[in-house]
Parts: structure tokens; C-alpha cells; sequence
């Protein structure tokens, strides 16, 4: 399991941020003008830095040198995809594509260059992911933090999708292989650090219940996205907008029994004097206020971007650690997605298959009434034994198991003690053993049953008929 641990968590990291930056891409892709296919081209980048930062990492050099060597890789790839993408007509032998995206970045303080700024930012961030999972074996803990951190940023990429018209089919599927990639990974790693050395992959109750719950997801999650569509969103904002217009009614209404207060109105004041235009002019000539106005732009929008993403991650971060202190404290378990998880999962689907089976039963029943005379079955005579012994001895109490019930009624039918023994067994093997019983096993419950009708019975307080009265 080491070696195949040691294979698969990497790829599944690898693949969970694939997902989550593949929507985002995409949501910004399509609000730039003309089609370029920089989404397949900039996630080409994560498996590329998951194989070339090992391989820099095993040259006899600094670590440092390896490190500026990685990035200069990315800088030369980084170039050649936009040269492909954004401007192919240019020659190899032109040196301007090797500094297409260097200008790019240093002019985006004058002039917006969304193509080659997203080629950029992309492949950088991108490049950086690839070296996550190679950084060390990724744990319980890591996948976890990384599952959490990538479900709310692939929500609010959905939500983006919907505000700015994108196309969202593609989100769905991105999002169903992140929540398999993601229940796949946390449960492998979770399994692993319990120290179970059996195979997780090799046990058909893990296997099975994985799958299903992953299909279950993706069952779920398409029928969201047939469900959710933007008719409906913009429904419900415009029933949101309607419920805050009658609030703001109600209470400019309520701010208008309020009487106004005798308050003469101060006069305003005097109108400056002086003619400022030719330093207002003056001022709008100089170039460095429309550049300070960028730049100021620009570090308001990254401050405020990287003040959400810290959160988000410490948040998430925060999150863990309080799920590894309740686990390390003192007769608290923390059940593993393996064990409880997807154990409560079959029994859903246990219980659902036996209430299936259970309505086909009841349709066979009543098909069977409507077509003639059924025959009896083992829950049809147990049924009617409780209610004669509901009209002639005592009623059952909804409490009562059918052994304690059994115990009631040979208390008042001690003659009657072997046949409902017989009875009540032969009901609790078909009820709660699963057990199927034959033509014989019915025609000896249903003799015993009409010897219990007959048996002497003992008179007593529940008794509402005379001894050895007959049904």
C-alpha cells in the first residue's frame, strides 16, 4: 500500500486543484474577447511542474539554484505558449515573443492586456501548483485542508459563472471530479494513518460503498444543474429584492408617523470666492496622478484578493486543527470516512431496498386480492392472529417485542404454549432473518394458529369471553 499511496495521493491532489482552477479559468476565459483555448493549455502546466521539480531537485546544486532554475523554466514555456496561442504569425527568430509577456506585465499599469495577463497569471500559478503534491507525501490532514479550501472556491466560481452569463457545464463536470477525486483521496490517507495494513483498494465494502456514493454525488449534482438554472436564480433575487422593498416600505412608513422636529433650516453657506480653474487645469495636466490612480487601482484590487484567499485558507486551516484536537483528546473518536461515513451510507441503501421491496410485496398482495382468494403468507396469518387476540385476550402494546407478546399470550393460553412458540418464530425468521419460508413452514404456522383459536383459555382481567368460547 506504500508504493501505491505513494503513487496515487500525489495525482489526486494534483487533479483536485486541476479542477478548481480549471472553472476559474474558464469564468475569466470567457470574458476575454476572442477564443484562444488558454484553459487545456494553462492546466498543461500542473503535471508539467509535477514532473520537472523532482527532476531539478535530484541535480548536484544548491537548492536555491534549482529553485531559479524552475522558474526560469516556467518563463521559457510560459513563452512559447503565448507565441502558440496569442500570436502565432510571429517568427521563431523574432526575440519579441520571448518578452511579449515581460512587457505585458510592466504596461499593465497604462494599458490592460487581458489575454497575455491571464496567459501569465495562469501558467505562474499554475506552475506553482504542480510542485505541491512533489513537496511531500500528501496526508489525511493536507487533502482534507485542500478539499475544503477547493469546495468554496469551486462554489463561488458556479456563482461567478451565473452572474457573468458563462457557460456552466463544463463547472459541473469539473466540480463531480473534484468531489471524487477529493472522497477518493481523504478516505485512502484516512485508512493509511488508522495503520490498517489491508489494502483499502482490495476490500469490496470500501470499494463499493466509494463508488456508490460517488455516483450518488454525481447523480445529485446533475440533477443541480438541470434544476438550477439562471430563470431560477433570477427568480429568487427578484423575490429577495421584492421582500427588502416591502421591509424599506414598511419602515419609511414607520419613520413617517415619527413627527418632524421644529427645527429652522441653517442658511448656506457663502459661495467661495476666487477662480481656481487654471490650477484644477494644472493639475489634471500632470501624468502622475491618472498613474498613481492605477497603481493605487491595481494594489487595492491585490489587497483585497489576497485578504480573502489568506482567510479562506486559515479559516480552513483552523477548521482542521480543531477536528485533530477533538481527535487527540482524552475518549473522543474521530470515525474515519471508511468505517462510519460510507457504513451509514449502505445501511441508507439497505433501508431503501427494503422498503422497495417491501411496496412490491403490497402490490403483489393487493394484485393478488383484486384477481381472487390470495394465499396466506407468514405476515398475513401473524396478522390476523393479532387481531383475535386483540378482540378475545388482550391487545398488543405498540412497545412489545413478539417474544414478550408471545409470553403475554401464554399466560392466558398455557395449553396453546407450543403453537405460539411455533408462531412467533416462524414470523421473527421471516421479519428480521431475511429467512424465506416454505409451503410447508406457512401450512403448519396456519394448523397452529387455528389450535391457538381453539385452546382453553384461562379467564382474567383481559378476558372478554367465556372459556373455551371459539372464534
Amino acid at each position: 500500500m506504500t508504493r501505491a499511496r505513494a503513487m496515487l495521493l500525489p495525482l489526486v491532489l494534483l487533479g483536485m486543484q486541476a479542477c478548481w482552477l480549471g472553472a476559474w479559468l474558464a469564468v475569466v476565459e470567457s470574458r476575454v474577447p476572442g477564443s484562444h483555448a488558454i484553459t487545456p493549455a494553462v492546466l498543461g502546466f500542473l503535471p508539467a511542474g509535477m514532473v520537472a521539480f523532482p527532476l531539478l531537485r535530484q541535480l548536484p546544486v544548491r537548492r536555491l539554484t534549482a529553485e531559479v532554475l524552475y522558474w526560469a523554466l516556467w518563463c521559457l514555456l510560459a513563452a512559447v505558449v503565448a507565441r502558440l496561442l496569442l500570436s502565432p504569425e510571429t517568427p521563431w527568430t523574432d526575440p519579441a515573443w520571448l518578452v511579449a509577456l515581460p512587457r505585458a506585465a510592466i504596461r499593465f499599469i497604462f494599458e490592460t492586456h487581458p489575454a497575455e495577463m491571464l496567459v501569465l497569471v495562469g501558467t505562474g500559478v499554475a506552475w506553482h501548483l504542480g510542485r505541491r503534491p512533489m513537496a511531500g507525501t500528501p496526508d489525511y490532514g493536507r487533502l482534507l485542508g485542500d478539499f475544503q479550501f477547493g469546495l468554496v472556491l469551486l462554489l463561488t466560481a458556479f456563482l461567478v459563472s451565473r452572474a457573468v452569463n458563462a457557460g456552466s457545464d463544463g463547472q459541473v463536470l469539473l466540480a463531480l471530479a473534484f468531489f471524487a477525486l477529493s472522497l477518493t483521496g481523504v478516505a485512502l490517507s484516512r485508512g493509511e494513518e488508522g495503520g490498517n495494513a489491508a489494502t483499502l483498494i482490495a476490500r469490496k465494502h470500501f470499494s463499493s460503498s466509494l463508488l456508490s456514493f460517488v455516483a450518488i454525488v454525481s447523480l445529485a449534482g446533475l440533477l443541480a444543474s438541470v434544476a438550477v438554472t439562471p430563470e431560477v436564480i433570477s427568480a429568487v433575487v427578484d423575490a429577495v429584492r421584492y421582500v427588502l422593498h416591502l421591509v424599506e416600505r414598511g419602515m419609511a412608513f414607520v419613520a413617517s408617523l415619527i413627527p418632524a422636529p421644529d427645527v429652522e433650516p441653517a442658511e448656506p453657506a457663502a459661495p467661495a470666492t476666487g477662480d481656481d480653474s487654471s490650477l484644477l487645469e494644472f493639475y489634471r495636466s500632470l501624468p502622475v496622478s491618472v498613474l498613481l490612480k492605477r497603481v493605487l487601482y491595481l494594489l487595492y484590487v491585490a489587497m483585497i484578493v489576497g485578504m480573502l484567499l489568506f482567510g479562506l485558507w486559515r479559516l480552513c486551516g483552523q477548521i482542521l486543527a480543531w477536528l485533530r484536537r477533538r481527535s487527540m483528546s482524552a475518549g473522543i473518536e474521530m470515525e474515519s470516512l471508511d468505517t462510519g461515513f460510507l457504513s451509514d451510507l449502505l445501511a441508507l441503501m439497505r433501508w431503501i431496498e427494503t422498503r422497495i421491496q417491501h411496496l412490491f410485496r403490497r402490490l403483489a398482495e393487493l394484485a393478488g386480492r383484486s384477481g381472487g382468494a390470495a394465499a396466506p403468507t407468514v405476515a398475513s396469518l401473524y396478522a390476523d392472529l393479532l387481531r383475535w387476540a386483540g378482540r378475545k385476550l388482550h391487545a398488543r402494546e405498540p412497545s412489545q417485542s413478539p417474544y414478550e407478546y408471545q409470553t403475554e399470550l401464554q399466560q392466558l393460553l398455557p395449553t396453546a404454549a407450543d403453537d405460539l412458540a411455533l408462531v412467533t418464530e416462524t414470523y421473527v425468521c421471516m421479519r428480521y432473518g431475511r429467512y424465506e419460508p416454505e409451503s410447508a413452514d406457512i401450512e403448519a404456522m396456519a394448523r397452529a394458529s387455528h389450535r391457538i383459536r381453539h385452546a382453553t383459555r384461562l379467564k382474567g382481567p383481559d378476558t372478554s369471553t367465556k372459556e373455551g368460547e371459539t372464534s
